[in-house]
């Protein structure tokens, strides 16, 4: 072989293996790429999971919440309806008690008049 032969079979080995470089990097750059997506399909799929189970826990939380609220505030307004209704009985009460010392002075006055 002579040198423009040995030179002519560098230069096509050089660009065969430019070329089969080229195409094992396109290679695993496609597949560096599939494996990109994949992860970030799943990445998507477990953020998705994760914000339905916190989606059900807070809505469980807010009807906890609700049912607590709505508890304290019938008690405080039965504590409120029974304070009222024994407000009322004390002045009923004041009023039926003057109205029976009023009855028992009357009584002892006028047993005192027919004695």
């Amino acid at each position: 072989m002579e040198n423009g032969e040995v030179l002519k079979a560098v230069a096509q080995l050089r660009t065969d293996l430019g070329s089969q470089i080229e195409g094992s990097i396109g290679q695993l750059r496609t597949e560096l790429l599939d494996q990109i997506h994949g992860v970030g399909a799943q990445l998507h799929r477990q953020i998705e999971d994760l914000d339905k189970r916190v989606d059900d826990r807070l809505i469980a939380i807010e009807k906890r919440l609700a049912l607590q609220g709505g508890l304290v505030q019938s008690g405080s307004r039965a504590m409120a309806r029974f304070i009222e209704w024994t407000e009322g009985m004390d002045s009923s009460m004041f009023r039926y008690d003057r109205r029976l010392s009023d009855v028992e002075k009357r009584l002892a006055d006028l047993e005192r008049k027919s004695s």
